[in-house]
């Protein structure tokens, strides 16, 4: 398990602001950076809901194909969990007899579902052996502990902490797992930067075949083969004691997150081919030389891409995911979240496109988080250690400070010269409602008097176009609406448009609002009547249009965007309410602002 040291969150240190003695490479030189999320980390927050209880010291959680997690507990036993079921009662696979546990951080460290897991329920298990604590890795089916097959060992019987554990496969199909440096303070046997040893490495192995007599075969361009002395099952060195990583599931680059001697806790990011990579340890600790002893004229060191101090920021970094799930890809995606054992810390870290990494906080994390997992959607869970409970996490958006942003979206309906709008606004800030904007891309026209008028309003556009030609994300992305009112439909009707196509671009735009604002509401109105000349079917067109947008919008509305029709239709006359059987006059903009003000003031609440 992670060091406990007692610590208050006071700081986080930049980059920018560390300085050492040798010339670091960058972490992802090799990496191509995920596309950025569009929202700020200051306007999201992370969430977690609480979803079994009654673990043992659990360590890891890993998703499988079939939607269950697997989560390892300290005393070497492996459990299942399952959305629809909970948490199994009974273990899947019980190693306690194998598993030493001596000390506070030995025992069932890591877990890896084979890549033919769905057919063969082999995992792939690391953990401290009887008697002496020796770091095992094997191979063993679920439920079947007589048929495991030892892989790989390394001798670790002098300290009990520094384990590492961690194991998983990359996206080249080959196994990695973690070493921690083995123990004591200060790297007391140098492994960190010995070649001779795999203490304090990440090691990459093949393990599909088996080769000189051994249970795996080594890589042929692992960064050691054929180096005298060397290891050549090692992929990166100056590692002290990385307790979690993973693998970005969009670019295969590796997150790490490496805990410190007792001044810096870092998070490091490898891409797919910095095979050889020196984390620096016990050179360094982070940015900062620790032993200078250690190190070594002209060896390049990777720098994290994230540190913070150890003694003011927590104890223990806990390496998270990229959240690469659907639910708030709106929100993360791309984007790193990991914490620290003593403070709850909830960080994000995010790859710009120019090398450099934007980072925040997003709240906290339950107490004495152990692990991030992922299911097989990319949805993340965590476990903590003590009471052992498994949650899901989820992130919301921060209601962002400032007026709330209202978009008159639609057609000439909305823009010429909209004084429907006008009216509309100047009656909400008359009755109190003076912290709001109307925002749009187009601007106000003339109503005879001031008002707040800019708008989305587009003379002679079919909302079936705008959806087709992928118009409104860039009207979106200049705005950032809260309240999208929408009255659309107009020239589709005219063009005689069928009221599904219409509808079916209701939904491509909801769409689109929800990616820029998952919280969005959205008023949609049942169109205005129209009876202009050369157009005699429009009336029954309308009317076919109007009586399906209730049941449309119930179908699309959800509770955290809600989707409220607004009745345009009833009370409105073409005749006296129009000056050419479709546009509004003065009579008509009245009706129009009075049907639109009860449903806006109860979306602005």
């Amino acid at each position: 398990m992670p060091r406990l040291l007692g610590a208050a969150l006071v700081t986080v240190l930049g980059l920018s602001t560390l300085t050492t003695s040798s010339t670091a490479a960058a972490a992802l030189a090799a990496a191509p950076a995920a596309a950025p999320a569009a929202v700020p980390f200051e306007d999201v927050t992370v969430a977690t809901t609480q979803v079994a209880s009654g673990l043992k010291r659990p360590t890891t959680v890993t998703g499988v194909p079939d939607g269950r997690l697997l989560i390892t507990e300290k005393e070497g036993t492996v459990r299942e969990y399952h959305p629809s079921t909970g948490l199994a009662p009974d273990p899947v696979l019980d190693l306690r007899s194998r598993v030493d546990v001596s000390g506070n951080e030995r025992g069932l460290l890591g877990l890896a579902p084979a890549p033919d897991f769905a057919q063969t329920s082999v995992v792939y298990v690391a953990y401290t052996a009887l008697p002496s604590g020796t770091l095992t890795l094997s191979r063993v089916p679920l439920g079947d502990p007589a048929r495991e097959q030892v892989v790989l060992t390394q001798s670790h019987a002098e300290y009990s902490n520094h384990n590492g554990g961690h194991v998983a496969f990359g996206p080249d199909g080959y196994l990695y797992w973690v070493l921690g440096d083995g123990g004591g303070a200060g790297d007391p046997f140098a492994s960190g930067q010995s070649l001779s040893t795999l203490l304090g490495k990440v090691v990459r192995l093949d393990v599909s075949r088996s080769c000189e007599g051994r249970s795996y075969c080594v890589p042929p361009d692992n960064p050691y083969v054929g180096v005298p002395g060397a290891r050549p099952e090692i992929w990166v060195t100056g590692v002290r004691n990385a307790w979690r990583f993973s693998f970005d599931r969009a670019d295969g680059s590796l997150w790490l997150g490496d805990v410190g001697q007792g001044t810096r806790e870092e998070i490091d990011h490898l891409g797919r081919d910095d095979g050889g990579a020196n984390l620096g340890w016990s050179c360094r600790e982070g940015t900062s030389v620790f032993l200078q002893e250690r190190c070594v004229a002209g060896t390049e060191y990777t720098d994290p891409v994230f540190e913070y101090q150890s003694s003011v920021a927590g104890c223990a970094v806990i390496g998270g995911h990229v959240y690469r799930g659907s639910e708030y890809a709106s929100l993360m995606d791309g984007t790193y979240v990991a914490t620290d054992y003593c403070s709850n810390t909830a960080w994000a870290i995010r790859p710009n496109a120019d090398g450099t990494y934007s980072t925040g906080t997003i709240g906290e994390f339950p107490i004495q988080v152990t692990s991030f997992g992922a299911d097989a959607r990319g949805e993340l869970y965590v476990v903590n250690d003590l009471p052992g409970r498994l949650f899901t996490v989820s992130f919301e958006r921060v209601a962002a400070a400032g007026p709330a942003r209202i978009m008159a979206l639609g057609d000439s309906i909305t823009s010429s010269p909209g004084c429907w709008r006008a009216l509309l606004g100047n009656r909400l800030r008359d009755n109190g409602y003076t912290d709001i904007d109307f925002v749009g891309t187009q601007s106000p026209q003339g109503c005879g008097f001031d008002y707040d008028g800019e708008h989305e309003g587009h003379p002679g556009v079919l909302v079936t176009d705008v959806a087709a030609r992928n118009q409104l994300p860039a009207w979106l992305a200049a705005s950032d609406p809260d309240v999208v009112v929408m009255h659309f439909g107009t020239n589709d009707v005219w063009s005689n448009r069928p009221t599904s196509s219409i509808l079916a671009a209701y939904t491509t735009l909801v769409g689109q609002m929800r990616a820029q604002n998952p919280e969005v509401s959205v008023l949609v109105a049942q169109i205005l009547p129209m009876n202009p000349a050369g157009c005699a079917e429009c009336g029954a067109r309308v009317s076919d249009l109007n009586a399906a947008i209730p049941a449309w919008a119930a179908s699309v509305s959800t509770a955290r965007s809600p989707v409220v029709v607004v009745d345009q239709w009833t009370g409105f006359s073409t005749a006296s309410d129009t000056y050419d059987g479709v546009h509004p006059n003065a009579s008509g903009d009245q009706k129009i602002s009075s049907a639109w003000y009860p449903a806006l003031t109860a979306a602005l609440g």
